[in-house]
């Protein structure tokens, strides 16, 4: 009988695994609310010729945590976010659709555990849409994809500021008066 319940998680991992979103893929577009009330877009987004990078994370995840607190994502939108040359967009995704929205502010009034306040300190927007990280399919947390305007999608991995710009700087850009960014959509 134990045999057999290892099987069946190993072949349920397996099938998660198998499942993720391949290199390349193309994004799953989502409209999302952040925290704030403001909704965003993901197409309208990479219309505009933005970058976006996602977070998908847990507040009970301690890796998550750590990789936070690097703060590379915050450097990368300090930089090339709104207040920066404006060519990306970073959000981070709460995955848990079992955590409240409480857990992003700190353990007072959380329903499961987070070890800190994750909003403060940071000016990206935050998205409590668990919908969100379904569609791309993750395996584990936190997974940062990088998302260029041709809607393209690839995981990166946790990478310092510097590095995620490096990738970003590979996303095909339309530029001069007649260029109009061609892209291949296929998939």
């Amino acid at each position: 009988m134990k045999k057999q319940s290892v099987l069946t998680l190993l072949i349920a991992v397996a099938a998660r695994l198998a499942a993720q979103l391949q290199p390349g893929a193309a994004a799953p577009d989502f409209t999302a609310q952040d925290l704030a009330g403001q909704s965003w877009h993901l197409y309208e987004l990479l219309g505009q010729g933005k970058i976006v990078v996602l977070e998908i994370s847990t507040t009970w995840c301690p890796p998550c945590w750590a990789y936070h607190n690097s703060h590379a994502l915050q450097d990368l939108y300090a930089a090339h976010g709104p207040d920066g040359d404006e060519k990306l967009q970073v959000f981070f995704v709460e995955a848990d659709p079992g955590t409240d929205v409480e857990c992003l502010y700190g353990p007072s009034g959380c329903n499961s555990f987070t070890p800190g306040n994750w909003v403060n300190g940071t000016t990206y927007p935050y998205l409590n849409d668990a919908a969100v990280a379904d569609s791309f399919q993750v395996g584990y947390f936190p997974t940062v994809f990088l998302i260029c305007p041709n809607q393209k999608a690839y995981q990166v991995g946790q990478l310092s500021a510097d590095e995620l710009w490096e990738k970003a700087a590979g996303c095909p850009v339309a530029s001069g008066i007649n260029n109009a960014g061609i892209f291949d959509f296929s998939t």
